[in-house]
């Protein structure tokens, strides 16, 4: 297949069309800026609850280590085994990401569910710390 020139002139848009396409063109830009500001701020709570949860194994592992229980009914049967536990809060953490991210972007329910899976978390990390500060005096 060959490509000829056209005698044709291109096509000329009007100053209302311009108009039209000025408009179109910002709000794409628009909503590649809120796409990328909300991707951005769900990866940042992704990544603190990664950290919260460390946390949260490793602080329990010493409640435990120093004669306390586990109070999560899900979590108490597995704690035993430190490579379980991690493992199934991988698979809970990797399930939020994929969810997290393939949420629409003007979900805000998505961002905050992360959030407030993230407080809950820093409750369970300070509810440990307070534990083993106010036990060890």
């Amino acid at each position: 297949m060959s490509v000829q020139a056209s005698d044709s002139p291109l096509p000329v848009l009007s100053a209302e069309g311009r108009d039209d396409l000025r408009v179109a063109i910002g709000s794409l830009h628009d909503f590649v800026g809120l796409r990328d500001r909300t991707i951005k701020s769900r990866i940042g709570l992704l990544w603190l609850l990664v950290v919260l949860n460390i946390a949260d194994v490793f602080s329990t592992t010493t409640v435990l280590e120093r004669g306390g229980r586990e109070l999560n009914p899900v979590m108490a049967p597995i704690v035993g085994s430190w490579i379980v536990t991690l493992g199934a809060k991988l698979v809970v953490i990797a399930l939020m990401w994929t969810a997290a991210l393939r949420a629409p972007v003007r979900s805000r329910s998505a961002s905050l569910m992360l959030a407030v899976g993230a407080m809950f978390y820093a409750a369970i990390v300070s509810w440990n710390l307070i534990g083993l500060f106010t036990h060890a005096s």
